[in-house]
């Protein structure tokens, strides 16, 4: 044993010691500190929450690189080269600030900051342009169970250099260097802000159960700096079958940075595979070498949730971040890819399939992928994991497509486009609705109703479908047809307020007062800040001669709503048939002051009761 110990004590005293990184500067929020080496960080923690959870130091430690020569840490937070001050470095609770001066004569190096990709996923997120490594400031830095940092600049354009690989030695690294002051900006700041980034729901700060959705909510974005799109990380492949779940949770997702939201890097992604990049999933993608690390996609077709995936991210961008011009230039590429999706049903009976079997012995392969489950559940060549996306009346994929169409002001070839598809797939009931909301922009409301009641056959359990078609039956004066959709509609759904004031107003417009006040009573009862439905139960009211009512229902609607012509007639009529003259003449003149000849019957009738009620002066 003391031979071995010998030995070993011996061994060790020939290996150079390493000193493992500690951090310089340590609040709740942050833990810093600075390579001796070269300008960068070699510990690098935040706890977006102030929890002090800082043991985990994700950056990659220092083992072969060269120091820089003629550098030097002047203290612990400033560097110099040959004397000149370069960098310098001010930490505060949350806040880091960067400091770069210009020294001519002197090229600065930049400041890094470099992960170990093995223990943290980190990822920048901002705007790239296509074939640069570079973000646009300002930016995000998100550290996976950690939280994440907003970094601005005080330059105008400044960017961050911005690399990762995932099969390099000594391990997967993601790198982010802050470029120093230049002779065009001799003096550049960066900001480094740790925050929590995550939806504001009430009661989430006070319950520990929520600190991982607080700190990890936009844990799904992770951008490839060499392929500029969002990927399954910062090292890893852009997959297209996985984007519309990029876009669903950037619906919900506050503001990044100031300027740059979720959405933007939705957009940014989709931009790319518009303008022809390919990814993980996608006929071609990555089978020559490239600067990136991808993994080749081998099977001989797109994976049939690729497209799907791709238009209900689409459809999502558009609807939350109202881009319509965005939609508008990008129409004939979206509905390219429609039509390719659609064509995937090669017998016609309304399912997409890939060109495999699916039966046994033919089962889901590495270069034989149907869809994104293949690896768990083989679905057959009707795979139901794509056609749930592509075609069930719940997806967005085509209801988002005929979004694109009308908010694009291109009805005309909307409607063309939806008929051959209704025509295609006859037995589909999306199509059909969408066909239908189309026709009903353009204002063909009679082939919207036949269009949205052959729907209602082939999907009888979509609510939102049997809406739609009551609420254009009253559209197109079908009252009758409107009341017994709208009774329908309650038979299932007796405490929705606005499907009781909806049936009120159908019953309003055939003169069934009596019935409709009982309607908009159970409206405000239900939802007692619904302020429209007061409007109308005053209306109704005033209509069954129930002035006391109506005055009770004008009265609430102000609480939620201004008042407005109308209402200060329905108030002056009442109260002026409840003999008090004295409230009536006040609101028959709030009525003919705002007006302004809008309502010519209402406003000689108020005239005229104003001679009758007012004292002769």
């Amino acid at each position: 044993m003391k031979i071995l110990t010998s030995s070993l004590i011996f061994l060790l005293g020939c290996v150079a010691p390493m000193h493992a990184a500690e951090p310089d500067f340590h609040s709740r929020f942050l833990s810093v500190g600075l390579s001796r080496a070269n300008p960068g960080f070699s510990f690098f923690a935040v706890d977006s929450l102030g929890r002090g959870n800082l043991a985990s130091n994700p950056v990659l430690a220092e083992t072969n690189s060269a120091a820089l020569q003629g550098l030097e840490l002047d203290g612990r937070f400033a560097y110099r080269l040959n004397g000149k001050p370069i960098w310098r470095i001010t930490c505060g609770e949350k806040l880091i600030t960067l400091h770069a001066d210009f020294v001519p004569g002197l090229e600065a190096p930049p400041l890094v900051l470099e992960f170990n990709q093995k223990a943290n996923h980190a990822t920048l997120l901002g705007r790239m342009r296509p074939g640069q490594r570079q973000v646009a400031l300002p930016c995000v830095l998100h550290l996976p169970d950690m939280g994440s940092v907003r970094i601005s600049a005080n330059v105008s354009h400044g960017q961050l250099d911005y690399d990762a690989r995932r099969w390099q030695a000594p391990a997967p690294f993601v790198r982010v260097a802050f470029p120093a002051a230049t002779a065009q900006q001799a003096r550049v700041q960066y900001r480094l802000e740790v925050a929590a980034i995550y939806p504001k729901l009430a009661g989430l700060e006070k319950d520990a159960r929520y600190d991982g959705f607080r700190r990890d909510f936009l844990n799904i974005f992770q951008l490839n700096p060499r392929v500029q799109m969002l990927a399954n990380n910062a090292s890893s492949d852009p997959v297209p079958f996985t984007l519309f779940l990029y876009s669903e949770v950037a619906l919900y997702a506050p503001p990044l940075a100031r300027g740059l939201t979720a959405l933007d890097l939705v957009r940014m992604t989709l931009d790319r595979y518009l303008a022809g990049a390919k990814g993980y999933g996608q006929v071609g993608y990555a089978c020559e070498p490239t600067d990136a690390d991808l993994i080749p996609w081998k099977t001989p077709w797109t994976s049939s949730d690729t497209l799907p995936s791709l238009l209900i991210a689409a459809g999502n961008y558009v609807q939350s971040a109202k881009d319509w011009p965005w939609a508008s230039a990008n129409y004939g590429k979206l509905l390219g890819w429609a039509n390719e999706m659609m064509a995937a049903d090669h017998d016609g009976n309304g399912l997409i399939e890939y060109p495999g079997s699916g039966n046994y012995g033919d089962r889901p392969l590495t270069d034989k992928r149907p869809s994104n489950w293949w690896d768990t559940i083989n679905f057959g060549h009707e795979d139901a994991y794509a056609n749930a996306l592509a075609l069930d009346p719940s997806s967005e994929a085509v209801t988002g497509l005929a979004n694109i169409y009308m908010r694009s002001g291109r009805l005309p070839e909307a409607d063309v486009e939806l008929r051959k598809l209704v025509a295609a797939h006859p037995d589909q009931a999306d199509p059909r609705i969408q066909l239908g909301r189309v026709l009903a922009a353009e204002g063909k409301n009679d082939d919207a109703i036949a269009e949205l009641q052959a729907a209602v056959k082939l999907a009888p359990a979509d609510v939102s479908l049997q809406r739609d078609l009551a609420d254009l039956y009253v559209i197109s004066k079908k009252y009758d047809q409107a009341e017994a959709a709208y009774r329908g509609l309650l038979a299932g759904s007796p405490n929705d307020a606005e499907l009781h004031q909806s049936l009120g107003k159908a019953l309003l417009e055939e003169k069934k007062f009596a019935d409709a006040q009982k309607e908009f009573l159970a409206a405000v009862s239900l939802k007692p800040d619904l302020g429209t439905a007061y409007g109308d139960l005053a209306f109704a009211a005033s209509e069954n001669k129930d002035y006391p009512l109506t005055i009770k229902a004008l009265d609430a609607r102000v609480k939620y709503l201004p008042d407005e012509p109308v209402t200060y007639f329905l108030r002056a009529s009442a109260y002026d048939h409840l003999k008090d003259v004295k409230q009536a003449a006040v609101n028959y003149h709030l009525f003919l002051n705002t007006a302004h000849g809008k309502y010519p019957d209402q406003e000689w009738q108020a005239k005229h009761r104003l001679i009758a009620i007012e004292p002769k002066r």
